[in-house]
């Protein structure tokens, strides 16, 4: 069960691990998981950019299971938890090209940031 407190997570020992399964396991039905965890991991310690593109990358793996959960932390991050300038800085961060699990490379979100 996934709740949105962040008391369940340990991103100083998860990142790692996360991180690597992802590399490793890319296809696995567990991969939309374990980058959701991820992603809420990078959102606990502010590393916006990680955790937009983390959860991005959740919503398109293709077990599909944590696509509603990701869509739903995805706004809530960018509403609740980002700062406007927290949204512009991360608006304007560099898009990098990360594979998905069929190896096809997709470019992070792009936020919209009111000027």
């Amino acid at each position: 069960m996934y709740f949105y407190s962040d008391e369940q997570y340990d991103p100083e020992r998860e990142i790692p691990g996360w991180e690597k399964f992802l590399q490793e396991f890319s296809r696995h039905p567990a991969a939309d998981d374990a980058a959701y965890r991820l992603a809420r991991c990078y959102e606990i310690e502010r590393h916006w950019v990680e955790a937009l593109n983390t959860l991005q990358r959740a919503r398109a793996l293709p077990d599909g299971n944590m696509r509603h959960h990701a869509s739903g932390r995805l706004i809530y991050v960018l509403d609740v938890r980002m700062t406007d300038e927290q949204r512009r800085a991360a608006a304007g961060a560099p898009a990098p090209a990360r594979p998905d699990s069929s190896g096809r490379t997709f470019q992070s979100i792009r936020i919209l940031a009111s000027q």
